[in-house]
């Protein structure tokens, strides 16, 4: 998950998935890593 947000490039999505991670690490929650993809989806990527 980690990795898409990079390859993503925006800043917010990187520090989102970050947390995201985070949680799902701390938690075993599924959902956390869901967030991760629909923010990645959400937000315009930055161009290479």
């Amino acid at each position: 998950m980690f990795d898409l947000a990079v390859r993503h490039g925006d800043e917010h999505v990187i520090k989102f998935a970050d947390t995201a991670l985070e949680v799902h690490r701390r938690t075993s929650d599924l959902a956390a890593l869901a967030t991760v993809v629909r923010g990645i989806s959400l937000i315009e990527p930055l161009s290479s």
